[in-house]
């Protein structure tokens, strides 16, 4: 039965983490289609600033300086796009240039919470057949053992440690 068990844990746990390269895949195209359409908003800013014969930051300067609330506002809004066109440009390049086996980590350090999500509610799953996930695949049910281990083995031992006391 502990045996069977086990079995099942890691086979729940490789089936799980072997969907991250396809996983990783999806949120990749996500990630970059929203920044090609950043980047294509920013642009459009760009020139705007240039045809006022300003740079793009003392265009957004004369926005969040104005008395006009609204205008204000405005301002901080094309600000914050602005940052969130480096932040994604810098996140996307950090995903595409990360090799196969730091794919998780470059995606733990620049993941998106929106973007993931949205991935993961479109997610479609896939049965990849490669060597990146043949070792999430191993992590996955080295991982689901360890969560066997864990949870069955803090039972047994309570239990163990109960009948000690009786």
């Amino acid at each position: 039965m502990r045996k069977a068990a086990f079995l099942i844990f890691g086979l729940v746990g490789a089936a799980l983490l072997s969907q991250f390269p396809e996983f990783f895949q999806q949120y990749t195209q996500r990630l970059g289609g929203r920044l090609d359409e950043v980047r294509t908003q920013v642009e459009a800013l760009e020139q705007r600033a240039s045809a006022s014969g300003k740079t793009l930051n003392s265009y957004l300067e004369q926005f969040l300086v104005s008395r006009d609330r609204d205008v204000q506002q405005e301002g901080r809004a094309l600000a914050v796009l602005v940052q969130r066109r480096a932040a994604m440009a810098t996140a996307y390049s950090a995903l595409s240039d990360a090799s196969q086996f730091w794919r998780a980590r470059a995606f733990a350090e620049h993941v998106d919470m929106d973007i993931a999500k949205a991935t993961a509610r479109d997610y479609k799953p896939a049965m990849p057949l490669t060597a990146e996930s043949a070792v999430y695949s191993g992590a996955g049910f080295g991982a689901g053992g360890v969560a066997y281990s864990l949870l069955f083995g803090w039972r047994r031992k309570r239990r163990a440690m109960s009948r000690r006391r009786e």
